[in-house]
């Protein structure tokens, strides 16, 4: 813990002021990356599930609103504000979504970013003083947050190091209406890189490992692009289009080995 003191109030001027924020946000951001490379190594972890009847917790104040359900996609940090990636079932128009979370206490604000499997993707800014800013402190991680018809289902997983009873009790100090639907401990036995590159080279088609190798060995992801989609597609005999799809297939399913890995 870091502490600055004065003598008296008012000593620190609005630049020294700026400069020490700067500096928190930037130690946050640097204890958030630290813990979750931390669990992602861990091999034994232990996996929580709570239901939380209780609209101070926003996915749930957000579902009521729109009298719909919103799923959980992941989770990234802009200096000390969490920022939640969801999506919205149909019933529930980007527009409606919008208007709930600018209506929300608990979202500071909130964009459409997308979509992701035919369902809009958001993008919901939540204060520093947050649930999951809250959670990642005590190096807890979102697995999952399912919210509608008036509750969530909050999946959490957290070292095995990690006082899981605090992380149990500081949910439900936080919240009203909490039910501990899954305390389990789990073994994740460690994977190397080869086992990491056997497992996507099982999901990639022949086709799509072809435009993935092909487009890395060409020098296509370099700063300065070593060649172009067009070039890739001649060299394989197809059109841009259709390389382009089997391109994009083959990093989706790169990305979700990756950051779906220990889902």
């Amino acid at each position: 813990m870091l502490t600055v003191c004065a003598a008296e109030t008012g000593a620190l001027n609005e630049r020294e002021t700026t400069v020490l924020e700067s500096l928190g946000r930037t130690v946050a951001t640097a204890l958030n990356a630290h813990e979750s490379r931390r669990l992602a190594a861990a091999d034994q972890v232990v996996s929580l599930a709570f239901d939380v009847r209780d609209r101070s917790l926003f996915a749930v104040d957000l579902a009521t609103r729109v009298d719909g359900s919103l799923d959980y996609r992941g989770e990234v940090y802009r200096g000390e504000t969490p920022v939640l990636f969801f999506t919205a079932d149909g019933s529930a128009g980007a527009e409606r979504v919008l208007a709930a979370a600018d209506a929300s206490p608990a979202v500071a604000d909130a964009a459409v970013v997308g979509d992701a499997d035919e369902a809009a993707l958001f993008e919901f800014h939540l204060p520093p003083s947050s649930f999951p800013a809250d959670l990642a402190a005590r190096g807890v991680r979102i697995q999952g947050i399912d919210a509608a018809d008036g509750a969530a289902r909050v999946e959490l997983e957290l070292p095995a190091g990690v006082d899981a009873r605090a992380a149990v009790e500081r949910v439900r100090e936080r919240y009203d209406g909490v039910e501990l639907v899954r305390y389990r401990e789990d073994e994740r036995p460690p994977t190397t890189a080869r086992d990491f590159a056997a497992t996507i080279e099982e999901r990639l088609t022949d086709r799509q490992r072809a435009a993935l190798q092909r487009a890395y060995l060409s020098g296509y992801y370099n700063s300065t692009r070593m060649a172009t989609g067009d070039e890739l597609a001649a060299a394989m005999g197809v059109s841009r289009a259709t390389f382009h799809q089997h391109l994009r297939a083959a990093e989706r399913k790169v990305f979700a080995a990756f950051f779906d890995r220990h889902t």
